[in-house]
C-alpha cells in the first residue's frame, strides 16, 4: 500500500500544465510503483491537480505477465490536511481488482530476527473508505474463480495504528467471509488482535485441506494486552464443533521473544475416517521456547500426543544453523494392539504395526550424535516388511574453517515381500546396507562405504559430491556382485543364471552432464535363455569400458568384449559434427555359438562424419563357415567377403556399395549415378538342387524413385529358371513378376518337407507390401512333396492358385505313392489369420506300414476357418479292407546312444538326423498358433481285420474324432463280428472283441477267447497297445497261468510233460505274448525247478527251447531242443575259476569234449 500511496501523495506537488502534466505525472507513477521483477502501466491517468485523481486502469507484471488489474482506481483526499501534518484519504477505491494469480517472489528472510513495531512517518496518514466491490481472483490463486468484495480502514498518528478489514465472498459460491480488526500503540506497547474467518460447507478452505465431508469452517484468533506478554487465545471449529482451542503466547525478554503454545481438541473428524484411530478424540500440543536476538532457537519443550502417537523433544539451534543439542523420541503404536493407518496422503492406505525412533545430541557432554529407529509390520499398496531397523552414529563439531558433520548409517530389512512377482526372489531374504558420511562447510560431502547387501549379491561404492554452484560434481567408485543371476531371472522378464562381477568408477557434473566413466564387468557361466548366446558366454566372459563426454561430444576410450572364441573391440568420438567410430570383432570358431556351426567369422566397422549425414561400413571375411543347413553349407564352402557401405541420413539409409563373394556365390550393389546396378550369379544350382546343374544369374537396376525404387530385374538358370520383375517397390508397390521357377527353391523355407517340379507365375504387386495385394496366377506341374512325417510321398501334383481381391482360389490333384488319388481345391484370405475354406477328396488312398497295418480310405476332408490357428476339420471316411497286425516281438528298438556328441558333424548328415527327430528340443514342424477342431467320421461297418499272435478276427464299427489336433479324442469303436484264436493247433473261438483309438490315435485291442475241457474253462485275453499288447490266462476253477496253459494245450497236468511238450508250451507262449511272455517263462521255470528256461527263434524260423539246471556247485548241464525235433545235452564243469570243461551229445549221436581258459578284466 505504501508503494502506492506516496507516489499518488507526490502528485499534490507543483505541476506545470495540463497535457505535457499529465505525460510526466504518468511516467513518475510508473516509475516509482515499478521495480526489479515488477512492471507497472498507468492508462487514463487524470486530475493531478484536484482533490479527486483517478485512474482508468493499473496493471502489475512480473517476469511472466500481468498477474493484478485495478479498474476505475480513485483517490478523495484533502489537500489541505497536508499544511496540517496530515494525509487525509477520504476515499480510496477501485471500480475492479482482478488477481489473475500470485506474483512471483523471490524475496528471502532474514536470519536476524526484529521486533516489532508501527512504522514513524512524518506525517499522519488517516484512511477512510478502502476497498472494492468486485475483487476477482483467478482460478490458480485459490484453485476455482473467486468473486468478493473488500472494505478497510486505517490510521496511523504518532506511533499509534488501527486497521479494519472485511473480506465478503460475493459470488454464487458458499458464503464465506473474513474480518480482521487490530490497533497497536508503540507507547505502551498494548497490541489488540481481532480476526475471524468463517466458511459455509463445501467452501474454498474444505477443498484445499479435503476435509471429510466439506463441513463449515470457523477460524478465530484474539488477544488484547502489552506486546512483551501477549496472549492470543485461538479455536478452530467444523460443522458447529469445537476442534482445536487453546492459546499461543509471545513473551518479550531482554535476549529475544519467547513463545509458548498450549492447543487441544479432537482433530479426527477434520481427517479421512481410516486416520480416526490414529488421532482419537484427545490431541495435545505444547510446545516452550525462544527465538534470541543473535537468531539462535531454543526449544525447551515440545510434546505431541495423540492416540497412537507420543512425539516430544528439544533442540537448541545456534544462529549458524548448527545444533547445540537435540533430543527426539517418537512412538508409534496402538493402545488396542491393532495395525495402525498412518496419516499419509496417497491412494492406498499405509499401515505399521509399531514403530520408535530415538535421536539424541549433546555438544556439552559428548560431541557425537545416536540414532535408533525400528518399524514393525508395515503395509503398503504392492509392499510389506515385517522388520525395518534405523540405526546410525556420528560427529558434529565446529572448527576455524567451519562446520564438521560426520557419522555412520545402518539398516536392515527382513520379511520384504512384493505383489510384484518380477521382483519378489530379490526381496525374499531380506536386504541390508551401510553408510558412512563426512562434511565439512566449503568442503565436498563425501560418503564412503556405501553398501547394499542382498544374500547372493550386493553393491558397495563410495561417493563425493561438491561444487553445487558449478553444477553439482560427483565422483565415485562402486563395485557389484551377484552370485547367482537366477534370482533376477524374472525381472529381466528371461532366464538367467551365471555370476556376475563388475566395477564402475567415474567423475562428472551431473548438471552440465559431462564426466567420464570407466568400468569392467565380469561373468562366469551366464545364461540368458538364448540359446547361441548361453554357449558363446561360457566359462569367462569380460566387457571393459571407458567413456568420456564433455563439450566437443562423447569419447569411446574403450570397448571391449571378449568370451570364449569371440572378441570385440570399439572405440572413437561421437559428436554433432564429427563421428569417427571404429569396431572390429571376431569369431575364431563358430561352433562357439552352436555345434552344427562352424568356422572363423572376422569383420570391420566404421562411422564416420557428422550425426545427421553418417558414412557407415561394415568389411567382413568368413572361413569354411557352416551353418548346419546343407544347401547353406554347400554355398559358403571357402573364404567369404563382405563389403558394405551405407549412407545414413536420418531416416533415410542409402545403399552405395555391397559386395558380398566366395568360390560359388557372387554378388554386388554398386551405385551408377541414381541407380543402383545389381548384379547376384550363383555358380551351381546344383548346390541346392542336385538335379539342375548349372548357373543362375540375378542382374537388373534398382532406382530411387521418391521415396521407393524404380525396379527392372531378371533371373535366370538351369531347368528352365527365368524371371522377371518390373515396377517400383516401396511403402507401396507396383510390381510385375512372371516366369518359371523350380519349387525346390522353397525347400529350405518349408523344412523337414522338400518338394520338387517346375513353378510358373504371372503375378502383379499393388498396394502395400504384403501377400493380400497379389494378385494373378501361379501353376504347379508334376510335383513330388514329400514328409518324413508321412508313411508315404505325393506324387505327379497338378496345382493352380489364382490370386485376386486379397483372396486365393486354388485347385489340385496328386497320386499318393502308397496308392490311390486326391483331388480338391477351395479358396483362402491372403491376410492374417489367412481364412479359408479347403476340400479334398480320397479316393482309394491306401496307407501302410510293413509291421503293423494297411487300409485303403475313401472320403472327403473339409478345413474352414483361420489356418494359422482355431480352423474346424471336418470330414467323412470309408475304410475298406484294413488290416492291423499285432507283431510277434513288439516293436521295441535299440534306440538312440545317450549323451552321445557329434564332433564336425556334416550338414547334411545333421539333416538328416533332424528330419528323423534325432536332434531333440522344439518340434520343427510347423504347428498353428491354436490347434484345429475335429469332427471326422471314420466308417469301417466291416472288414477290419486284426491278425498276428494267432489271433485271426474281424471287426466293424465307426469312430468320431473330436477334440482338437492337439488333444484328439476319439469316440466310438470297432467290434467283434467274428474270429479265432489259434494255439499249436487249438483253435478257441473269440467270445468278445474290440478296437478302440485312444490318445493321439493310439489303437487299442481288448480280445477274450474262451475254451472248456475237463471241467475247466480256460480263457486267453490279449489287451493293450495294439502294437505290444499282454496277454493273461483265466480259468475257471482259478489255477496258475502256467498250469491253465498245459491243461489248455495238452489237457495234462504241467509236472507231466515231457522235454517236447514243455517247447511246444514254451513255443505257444512266444507265439501269444511275443515280449510279454517274459512273465509266463519265468512261472515255469520255476515251476520245474530249472535254474534257466529260454526261448529262442532261430534265422530259419525254428523255435528252441533251453533248460539249464546246477546238478552241483561247480556243475552245469543244458537240454535244448528245437521245434524240428533236433536236441542236445551240454555239461559244464568247472575245474577252476578259470579252468572250465565241456562235453557235450546230440539225438544224432555227434559228441564234443574241450578245455577253456577263461579270465574276466
Amino acid at each position: 500500500m505504501k508503494r502506492i500511496l506516496f507516489p499518488l501523495l507526490f502528485l499534490a506537488l507543483p505541476a506545470q500544465a495540463q497535457e505535457s502534466d499529465r505525460d510526466f505525472l504518468t511516467g513518475l507513477l510508473e516509475d516509482n510503483l515499478s521495480g526489479a521483477g515488477r512492471q507497472v502501466i498507468v492508462t487514463g491517468f487524470q486530475g493531478a491537480l484536484s482533490s479527486q485523481a483517478t485512474i482508468e486502469r493499473l496493471t502489475i507484471a512480473d517476469d511472466q505477465g500481468i498477474w493484478l488489474t485495478l479498474n476505475g482506481v480513485v483517490l478523495d483526499w484533502n489537500r489541505s490536511a497536508l499544511l496540517g501534518g496530515r494525509v487525509s484519504v477520504n476515499q480510496l477505491t477501485a471500480d475492479e481488482i482482478i488477481l489473475d494469480r500470485l506474483p512471483k517472489t523471490e524475496t528471502t528472510a532474514s536470519p536476524e530476527a526484529g521486533g516489532f513495531a508501527i512504522p514513524e512517518l512524518p506525517v499522519s496518514v488517516e484512511l477512510g473508505q478502502l476497498g472494492t466491490q468486485r475483487l476477482l481472483l483467478g482460478e490458480s490463486v485459490l484453485g476455482e474463480p473467486i468473486e468478493a468484495s473488500i472494505t478497510a480502514r486505517a490510521a496511523i498518528d504518532g506511533g499509534q495504528g488501527a486497521a479494519q478489514l472485511t473480506l465478503e465472498r460475493t459470488d454464487d459460491g458458499p458464503a464465506a467471509k473474513i474480518e480482521f480488526g487490530g490497533s497497536f500503540d508503540n507507547a505502551s506497547q498494548q497490541l489488540v488482535l481481532r480476526l475471524s474467518a468463517s466458511e459455509a460447507a463445501g467452501g474454498i478452505a474444505t477443498r484445499l485441506l479435503n476435509l471429510p465431508g466439506n463441513p463449515a469452517v470457523d477460524l478465530s484468533i484474539s488477544g488484547d494486552g502489552p506486546i512483551s506478554d501477549f496472549t492470543a487465545d485461538v479455536r478452530l471449529a467444523s460443522a458447529g464443533q469445537d476442534r482445536l482451542t487453546g492459546q499461543i503466547e509471545l513473551i518479550e525478554r531482554p535476549d529475544g521473544q519467547a513463545f509458548r503454545a498450549n492447543l487441544a481438541g479432537d482433530l479426527a473428524p477434520l481427517f479421512l475416517p481410516e486416520y480416526a484411530d490414529f488421532f482419537g478424540n484427545d490431541l495435545r500440543l505444547t510446545a516452550d521456547g525462544l527465538r534470541r536476538s543473535s537468531g539462535a532457537l531454543s526449544l525447551n519443550d515440545f510434546d505431541l500426543s495423540a492416540r497412537s502417537i507420543q512425539l516430544s523433544g528439544q533442540l537448541q539451534l545456534r544462529a549458524d544453523g548448527l545444533p547445540d543439542s537435540f533430543n527426539l523420541t517418537a512412538d508409534i503404536a496402538d493402545p488396542a494392539g491393532q495395525a495402525v493407518t498412518l496419516p499419509i496422503a496417497g491412494e492406498t492406505p499405509v499401515q505399521i504395526t509399531k514403530a520408535h525412533l530415538q535421536l539424541g545430541y549433546d555438544s556439552r557432554s559428548d560431541t557425537g550424535w545416536r540414532l535408533d529407529g525400528a518399524l514393525q509390520g508395515l503395509s503398503t499398496s504392492g509392499f510389506r516388511a515385517q522388520d525395518l531397523a534405523l540405526s546410525g552414529a556420528g560427529r558434529i563439531g565446529r572448527s576455524t574453517a567451519g562446520a564438521v558433520v560426520g557419522g555412520s548409517l545402518r539398516f536392515n530389512g527382513q520379511g520384504l515381500a512384493t505383489d510384484d512377482p518380477t521382483l519378489q526372489p530379490v526381496l525374499a531374504q531380506g536386504l541390508s546396507g551401510q553408510a558412512l558420511f563426512h562434511w565439512q562447510e566449503g568442503q565436498p560431502l563425501a560418503l564412503s562405504n556405501l553398501t547394499l547387501q542382498g544374500p547372493d549379491f550386493g553393491l558397495q561404492g563410495n561417493l563425493r559430491l561438491s561444487d553445487p554452484a558449478q553444477g553439482l560434481r560427483l565422483s565415485g567408485k562402486a563395485t557389484i556382485n551377484a552370485d547367482d543371476l537366477t534370482r533376477f531371472a524374472l525381472l529381466a522378464g528371461r532366464p538367467l543364471t551365471g555370476a556376475v562381477q563388475g566395477q564402475v568408477s567415474g567423475q562428472g557434473l551431473l548438471l552440465a552432464g559431462a564426466g567420464d566413466v570407466t568400468g569392467q564387468i565380469d561373468t562366469t557361466n551366464v545364461t540368458i535363455g538364448q540359446p547361441h548366446a548361453d554357449r558363446l558366454l561360457q566359462g569367462q566372459a569380460q566387457l571393459a569400458f571407458a567413456v568420456t563426454r564433455d563439450a566437443t561430444g562423447i569419447t569411446l576410450k574403450q570397448l571391449d568384449v571378449t568370451a570364449r572364441q569371440l572378441t570385440a573391440r570399439a572405440q572413437g568420438q561421437l559428436s554433432s559434427t564429427a563421428t569417427d567410430l571404429t569396431a572390429q570383432i571376431a569369431l575364431t570358431d563358430l561352433a562357439a555359438l552352436d555345434p552344427a556351426y562352424g568356422g572363423a567369422l572376422s569383420a570391420d566397422l566404421a562411422l564416420k562424419g557428422p550425426l545427421d549425414n553418417l558414412t557407415a561400413t561394415l568389411k567382413g571375411n568368413g572361413t569354411s563357415l557352416r551353418l548346419g543347413i546343407a544347401e547353406a553349407d554347400r554355398l559358403l564352402a571357402g573364404t567369404s567377403t563382405l563389403d558394405i557401405e551405407l549412407g545414413l541420413a536420418g531416416d533415410r539409409i542409402d545403399l552405395r556399395r555391397a559386395l558380398v563373394q566366395n568360390p560359388q556365390l557372387n554378388a554386388s550393389a554398386q551405385t551408377q549415378g541414381e541407380a543402383i546396378a545389381l548384379n547376384a550369379r550363383l555358380a551351381n544350382l546344383a548346390l541346392l538342387l542336385p538335379d539342375f546343374p548349372g548357373p543362375v544369374t540375378l542382374t537388373g537396376t534398382a532406382r530411387p524413385q521418391g521415396t521407393a525404387y524404380a525396379l527392372d530385374l531378371t533371373g535366370t538358370g538351369p531347368g528352365g529358371i527365368n524371371a522377371r520383375v518390373t515396377g517400383t517397390y516401396g511403402s507401396t508397390a507396383a510390381l510385375r513378376l512372371s516366369g518359371t521357377a523350380q519349387a525346390g527353391l522353397a525347400n529350405v523355407f518349408i523344412r523337414p518337407r522338400t518338394i520338387t517340379g517346375p513353378v510358373s507365375f504371372d503375378l502383379a504387386l499393388n498396394g502395400p507390401p504384403q501377400l493380400s495385394s497379389l494378385s494373378g496366377t501361379i501353376t504347379l506341374s508334376r510335383a513330388r512333396l514329400a514328409d518324413s512325417a508321412l508313411p508315404f510321398s505325393l506324387a505327379g501334383i497338378e496345382a493352380t492358385a489364382r490370386l485376386a481381391a486379397g483372396r486365393a482360389d486354388v485347385t489340385f490333384s496328386t497320386a499318393v505313392s502308397s496308392g490311390g488319388q486326391i483331388t480338391g481345391g477351395g479358396s483362402l484370405s491372403l491376410s492374417p489369420p489367412f481364412t479359408g475354406d479347403l476340400q479334398a477328396s480320397l479316393a482309394q488312398v491306401i496307407l501302410r506300414d510293413p509291421r503293423l497295418y494297411q487300409t485303403r480310405l475313401n472320403g472327403d476332408v473339409r478345413i474352414s476357418g483361420p489356418l494359422t490357428g482355431g480352423a474346424l476339420v471336418t470330414g467323412n471316411i470309408l475304410l475298406n479292407e484294413t488290416e492291423i497286425r499285432v507283431p510277434d516281438t513288439g516293436l521295441g528298438a535299440a534306440g538312440s546312444l545317450p549323451d552321445l556328441q557329434h564332433v564336425a558333424e556334416p550338414a547334411d548328415v545333421r539333416e538328416t538326423r533332424r528330419r528323423a527327430g534325432l536332434l531333440g528340443g522344439p518340434d520343427t514342424s510347423s504347428t498353428a498358433t491354436r490347434p484345429f477342431a475335429l469332427d471326422i467320421t471314420i466308417d469301417a461297418p466291416e472288414r477290419v481285420f486284426v491278425r498276428g499272435r494267432g489271433l485271426d478276427a474281424e471287426l466293424g464299427g465307426s469312430l468320431r474324432l473330436t477334440g482338437t489336433s492337439d488333444n484328439i479324442q476319439p469316440i466310438g469303436q470297432f467290434d467283434l463280428i467274428r474270429g479265432r484264436l489259434d494255439i499249436l493247433g487249438k483253435r478257441l473261438e473269440i467270445a468278445q472283441a474290440s478296437l478302440q483309438m485312444e490318445g493321439n490315435f493310439d489303437p487299442r485291442l481288448d480280445i477274450l477267447a474262451s475254451t472248456e475241457s475237463e471241467g475247466i474253462t480256460a480263457s486267453v485275453r490279449v489287451a493293450g497297445r495294439a502294437f505290444e499288447p499282454e496277454v493273461t490266462f483265466e480259468s475257471s476253477p482259478d489255477l496258475p497261468e502256467e498250469e491253465i496253459l498245459s491243461r489248455l494245450l495238452f489237457a495234462r497236468d504241467l509236472t507231466s510233460l515231457s522235454a517236447f511238450q514243455l517247447a511246444q508250451l514254451a513255443s505257444a507262449v512266444a507265439t501269444l505274448a511275443g515280449r510279454g511272455g517274459e512273465g509266463i517263462v519265468a512261472k515255469l521255470r520255476k515251476g520245474f525247478g530249472l535254474d534257466d528256461l529260454d526261448v529262442s527263434t532261430a534265422e530259419d524260423g525254428n523255435t528252441a527251447v533251453k533248460l539249464g539246471k546246477y546238478i552241483s556247485r561247480n556243475a552245469y548241464t543244458t537240454i535244448e531242443v528245437e521245434s524240428d525235433g533236433t536236441s542236445e545235452i551240454q555239461l559244464n564243469l568247472d575245474i577252476t575259476d578259470s579252468i572250465t570243461a565241456r562235453g557235450s551229445v546230440d539225438n544224432k549221436g555227434d559228441t564234443g569234449i574241450g578245455l577253456f581258459f577263461e579270465k574276466d578284466y
